[in-house]
């Protein structure tokens, strides 16, 4: 719900690429690799992009939607599944692509603007809301913004200050390019992984970090391994095999 908020802003929906009349979401892939290994009769490095937008000029961008407690942006240069989808996208399309837009929700939404036992809605800075939810709160109280009372104008121009076209605090847009260069990069970078990936032999073995205590669902059957315990039994224990997921919504995307 928020994000038709966010969309009535003025802010760009983007245009789905369409491919002989499929709009191109949720697009599984599958990209041979020129790698053969006596252990498979061919490799595929697969995937599923979320989206594929075009822009104005032609330009492909793959639309990858995130949810998060913390918008996150420093990792961008360094990312992998940017890189790699990049590189992937580059290969199915005929278009050229330009990047990802790194569409990120934030896991809480806006709240209304309050409003207050006189009437008028609170200008407190704390509060949690964006500047088209408190735009349309003056609307709907006095008609039109210019006349509310200057202190929620005031208000107002403070919480545009605070946004941008991609970014209101609770969903934000980067549009993260990756030029020819880097996509080779990447797809090199894909190959020369392949041997210890279908190594049958690769040795495997944990690698604890101070993070296990609360970031690892498996620290039990990692310590068992260790101590003689029964780890088979503990990764029974919390565990179970998936089912296949129906994929039949994916027909209703547009």
């Amino acid at each position: 719900e928020h994000y038709m908020t966010w969309l009535r802003a003025g802010r760009d929906p983007l245009r789905t690429h369409v491919v002989n009349g499929q709009p191109q979401v949720e697009v599984y892939f599958e990209i041979p690799l020129p790698f053969t290994s006596p252990h498979f009769d061919k490799i595929l490095y697969t995937g599923t992009l979320d989206r594929v937008a075009i822009d104005t000029e032609g330009r492909l961008w793959l639309v990858e939607y995130k949810t998060a407690k913390i918008m996150q942006v420093l990792h961008f240069d360094t990312d992998e599944q940017i890189s790699s989808y990049s590189w992937a996208g580059n290969v199915l399309y005929d278009e050229p692509i330009a990047g990802v837009i790194y569409q990120q929700h934030k896991k809480t939404i806006p709240d209304a603007p309050r409003l207050l036992a006189n009437g008028r809605y609170s200008v407190n800075k704390q509060q949690a809301t964006t500047h088209q939810l408190y735009r349309e709160a003056l609307i709907n109280l006095y008609g039109k913004v210019t006349k509310a009372p200057k202190i929620n104008v005031d208000f107002l121009n403070n919480l545009t200050a605070l946004e941008s076209e991609d970014n209101d605090g609770f969903i934000r847009r980067d549009w993260i390019y990756r030029n020819e260069a880097q996509m080779a990069a990447t797809g090199a970078k894909i190959l020369q992984e392949l041997p210890e990936m279908l190594d049958p032999d690769l040795p495997l073995y944990p690698n604890p970090t101070r993070d296990c205590s609360w970031d690892c669902d498996m620290q039990g059957a990692c310590i068992a391994m260790d101590d003689g315990s029964d780890s088979q039994f503990i990764l029974a224990d919390v565990t179970r095999q998936r089912e296949e997921a129906s994929t039949q919504w994916r027909t209703h995307l547009q």
